[in-house]
């Protein structure tokens, strides 16, 4: 009894936290909806988004890989000094990074670009802007570890929602802002989720010190387990930033049309995976020594992957509707809604198999092997660096988009060798393959299906489209899996 309400209780501290990410992204698409309708896809807007690239280049990823390491610190209770070491050291690298970017903004902008002075002098000072922005956010890496480790997954989101809200209000009530401003006001926002983050962890007894045992045998593993990570994340954001540098040398606008739809690629990522992975993260270092480790593993990715592909039908379904309806306004025009769907679906469709590959990348960190996944992403980063030169030349920013769909599937049969060759799949490969086929099968007929019911009974407006062929989606997706795949509707206890 305790055993099952135990397991009611993950269920719903995961569904809120589904809940609260939901509404951060829903305040999130309003946001994008405002800029796109005040900026559209035009020279100023890809100057915001080139110069957030960089920056996202330079602190996406280390935070990241924080993470990662410190999340097992935590939960095993290792020595405080080491860890704030390690924390010290890396924010130490990534700050001077930013202040050798920022010293020499016009030289990489100009260089990678190839656009002119105007376009390089916006830029470099957004670059300066959202630089400034993310010193206190860089500490989330730690604090958000913390409360994970402590079961309080939600309170960032809060956090977060909070600090988006705020952001939105400022948007809403300034008409006719500069680029300028905008990027001030998204770097204030970002400031204020971390500096808040901090205080409240803070009350939940997480202390940070800056100490500096740079000899000390400790410290020294803490950096060499994160420095594979580092590789690994840092190859995916060097392609978003390589993805950024080929489309600006395309015609004006393909940044952002670039961006519109990494955005909207991003927010699911965020929203679903994204809370998933942190969920189920501490779950696989506690278990890993587990003789069913393994197969909970496996019955964790069933259900992730069931939840993505009906993500990839609803938006199949209903996808040019919704950025129609949040988009469509002011400066940005019908071709631009068209575009951004295409490019936004391409990144949509491949996401169910991202998830796999995410979850198989935890599963070798909780046994502290961040080599492997390293080595696989590096492959799939020049897979990806390659195809998306090539194609870009012959179908423009498509193609890009193309090379990073296509060096996902080769990161994802790559990685799962590894996993077969180092630690066995603990149940038979074609059981685990035919799960996920049979899911896909079920996404396939579903979409199928409502998109030629949405063909001979098409509705006036986009958003009843939005809500009837949602739920039409939704329900058919649940019943053919309720009566085809009972099993995987058995994992959402187990999870």
């Amino acid at each position: 009894m305790i055993s099952r309400l135990k397991n009611y209780k993950n269920v719903f501290d995961l569904a809120l936290m589904i809940l609260l990410s939901c509404a951060t992204q829903v305040l999130s698409l309003m946001k994008i909806s405002v800029v796109a309708g005040g900026f559209g896809v035009s020279a100023e807007m890809d100057a915001y988004n080139f110069a957030n690239s960089i920056v996202t280049f330079v602190l996406s990823f280390v935070i990241a890989g924080v993470s990662t390491v410190v999340i097992p610190c935590y939960v095993k209770k290792e020595k405080k000094q080491y860890v704030d070491s390690f924390i010290t050291i890396v924010f130490g690298a990534v700050f001077v990074a930013s202040l050798g970017i920022v010293i020499f903004k016009d030289l990489i902008i100009s260089s990678v670009s190839g656009r002119d002075a105007a376009f390089a002098q916006v830029a470099g000072n957004v670059l300066i802007i959202l630089f400034l922005g993310n010193i206190f956010y860089f500490f989330t890496c730690a604090t958000v570890a913390h409360f994970q480790c402590i079961g309080k997954y939600n309170i960032p989101k809060v956090v977060a929602l909070l600090s988006q809200a705020g952001v939105v209000g400022c948007l809403l009530l300034l008409k006719d802002i500069t680029i300028i401003q905008y990027a001030v006001i998204i770097s204030v926002g970002v400031a204020v989720n971390g500096l808040i983050d901090i205080g409240i962890a803070f009350v939940y007894k997480w202390r940070y010190r800056p100490r500096l045992h740079i000899k000390s045998p400790q410290t020294g593993a803490l950096l060499k387990l994160f420095l594979p990570i580092l590789f690994s994340t840092g190859v995916y954001q060097l392609s978003l930033l390589v993805d950024s540098a080929i489309a600006s040398r395309l015609d004006t606008g393909n940044i952002t049309i670039l961006n519109y739809a990494n955005q909207i690629s991003s927010m699911i990522n965020t929203l679903i995976v994204g809370n998933l992975l942190v969920y189920l993260y501490p779950k696989i270092v506690k278990d890993r020594d587990d003789q069913k480790g393994r197969e909970n593993f496996w019955k964790s990715s069933y259900f992730f992957y069931f939840v993505m592909c009906l993500v990839a039908v609803g938006y199949v379904v209903i996808g040019h509707e919704g950025v129609a309806v949040l988009f469509e306004r002011g400066k940005f025009d019908a071709d631009a809604t068209r575009r951004v769907f295409l490019l936004s679906l391409l990144y949509v469709l491949v996401q169910p198999f991202n998830v796999i590959r995410d979850l198989v990348y935890r599963y070798f960190y909780a046994f502290s092997d961040t080599a492997t996944p390293t080595k696989n992403s590096i492959i799939a980063g020049v897979v990806h660096l390659v195809l998306s030169l090539v194609l870009a030349r012959w179908m423009g920013v498509v193609g890009i988009v193309l090379g990073t769909v296509l060096s996902s599937l080769v990161s994802l049969v790559a990685i799962m060798i590894k996993f077969k060759k180092i630690f066995g799949f603990g149940v038979k490969f074609k059981s685990i393959l035919l799960q996920y086929l049979r899911t896909l099968l079920i996404a396939v007929v579903t979409a199928a299906t409502v998109l030629l019911i949405k063909s001979v009974c098409p509705l006036p407006s986009k958003v009843l489209s939005l809500l009837v062929y949602g739920c039409i989606t939704v329900v058919l997706y649940v019943i053919l899996t309720c009566v085809f795949d009972k099993k995987i509707l058995k994992t959402v206890t187990q999870i």
